[in-house]
């Protein structure tokens, strides 16, 4: 069973965005739901990998290009 909500209010805990009441609302939901548990589990591992590696999980990772040495013109 997939969960939209908990899916959300994750998001919003991640973001730091999520208020006194959803954060209870979270709190009931993962304990009382074994699949949405581990969802949080999982979901929660993985975002403080990406926070540990990257420093932030809110915007997208963009490589940086390579830097390269060119010859602009050889006579």
């Amino acid at each position: 069973m997939k969960h939209e909500k908990l899916d959300e209010l994750l998001r919003l805990k991640s973001t730091g965005e999520i208020t006194p009441e959803e954060s209870v609302e979270l709190e009931d939901l993962i304990r009382t739901d074994e699949e949405a548990c581990r969802q949080y589990l999982d979901y929660t591992s993985v975002d403080a990998m990406l926070k540990w590696q990257f420093g932030e999980t809110t915007v997208p990772v963009i490589p940086k290009k390579p830097n390269v040495i060119t010859f602009g013109r050889v006579l």
